[in-house]
């Protein structure tokens, strides 16, 4: 019998690392050493010879940390970096293997679980088509899929404290390279993947189009990190109940937005909110709270 899994496909910078450490540490759930396997956004050629190199640097890092590890007497933590090195190597080589069947990457995902449930936590699937999207979930009988959603302003303006990090920015000028970032997005709408990854109604409606209403969770972030939240997806997953964890959540450098920009975001990202109270549910407090704020 193939072990239920679930697919966390998103949004970007919505919660998806608290998922899946709430999930690697719940007993009935088995999930590989590393969150985002992503399979199904790398079927094009160019994009999976992409993907595995980027696989291959995070290796060589994490052998890095295992050496340093070692030196340092952490025998734990050498045996954790070594776990996610060998996971990366075998990722890299399922992207640039033959896809027919998927069977190497079904191995990979549920090698171990004996009955418990596993997950690939990888929010970019929000951006595959419809029948990308259902060839996954048809590839495993028992899929369930989990999409969070966060007050759009907040999302948008961690997704760029990530972006200038990863520019290299030292910590100190991040928010000033955030706020140039937002500047640029508002005037000309780049990156546009920034804006992609945040288009909610697009990514329910492939989702929808796709999986079938009673294994689709749509879901507030802000909610999700509740008790009743955590229960209700535990019970979504077929999980036994248990307490939601307390570890900090992956927020990046701090940094203030200009307010002048907030408002410009937020008058643009209204219809974000108006259908998330239609589709999804009453808003959680902070998107009100934010909606409060722009209309002061």
């Amino acid at each position: 019998m193939t072990p239920p899994v679930a697919f966390g496909v998103g949004a970007t910078k919505a919660g998806t690392s608290w998922l899946y450490r709430a999930l690697a540490d719940h007993p009935g759930c088995h999930l590989p050493p590393v969150k985002e396997l992503h399979y199904w956004d790398s079927f094009d050629p160019a994009q999976a010879a992409w993907q595995a190199r980027a696989f291959r640097r995070n290796r060589d890092g994490h052998l890095r940390a295992a050496d340093a590890a070692r030196e340092a007497g952490d025998g734990a933590r050498v045996a954790s970096r070594l776990r996610q090195a060998a996971a990366l190597d075998r990722l890299a080589e399922i992207v640039e293997g033959p896809r027919a069947g998927d069977g190497p990457y079904r191995d990979f995902l549920l090698d171990g679980a004996q009955g418990r449930l596993v997950a690939d936590v990888t929010p970019a699937y929000a951006l595959a088509d419809a029948p990308t999207l259902r060839r996954m979930i048809e590839a495993f009988p028992e899929s369930r899929v989990v999409y969070l959603v966060r007050d759009p302003v907040a999302r948008l303006w961690s997704h760029l404290r990530m972006e200038a990090t990863r520019s290299g920015a030292p910590e100190a000028e991040v928010g000033a390279k955030a706020n140039a970032l937002l500047r640029r997005f508002l005037d000309e709408g780049a990156p546009p993947g920034v804006a992609l990854r945040g288009d909610y109604p697009a990514a329910v409606a492939r989702l929808r189009e796709a999986v079938p209403p009673a294994r689709l969770c749509v879901e507030y972030a802000e909610r999700l990190f509740t008790d009743q939240g955590w229960r209700d997806l535990q019970a979504f997953l077929g999980l036994d109940p248990r307490p939601a964890p307390r570890e900090v959540r992956h927020s990046g450098v701090d940094a203030p937005m200009d307010e002048p920009l907030r408002r410009r975001i937020s008058l643009r990202l209204r219809p974000h909110y108006d259908w998330a109270a239609r589709e999804v549910g009453p808003l959680p407090p902070a998107w009100a709270a934010t909606l409060e704020r722009t209309a002061a």
